[in-house]
């Protein structure tokens, strides 16, 4: 089965699966660095 996937070029709908895939790992890490780059602006606001 392995030697079987090796050997066939990926089809569209796993080049698919991998772009969403990476697509969403950069919203994952976006929102963490978002608020790393907002963390002194919002806590200079919090009483």
């Amino acid at each position: 089965m392995r030697e079987q996937l090796d050997a066939r070029p990926m089809s569209r709908y796993q080049w698919f699966i991998v772009a969403l895939a990476t697509f969403l790992m950069g919203l994952d890490g976006y929102d963490v660095q978002a608020m790393a780059f907002t963390a002194n602006a919002v806590s200079q606001d919090m009483p």
